[in-house]
């Protein structure tokens, strides 16, 4: 699934323009098709609920990530 997932993405990120280049969040989701094959259900960019609060800590360094980008 992991291999299959990558596989998606690339495909994906050839038609578009990917700017910055490493993203900060990337999700592929995946399902079996009859046949056991992995099958896109979806590719997100943008999580509008990172779930931030669940993690002490994770706000500040996706913050200072996003930071970080925007002085490079």
């Amino acid at each position: 699934m992991i291999r299959a997932a990558r596989r998606f993405f690339a495909r994906t990120a050839d038609g578009v323009d990917l700017v910055p280049d490493p993203l900060l969040y990337a999700r592929v989701d995946l399902v079996t098709d009859d046949q056991g094959a992995p099958v896109l259900m979806e590719l997100e960019l943008v999580e509008p609920s990172l779930f931030t609060a669940l993690g002490e800590g994770s706000l500040e360094r996706f913050a200072d990530a996003i930071a970080a980008r925007a002085e490079a």
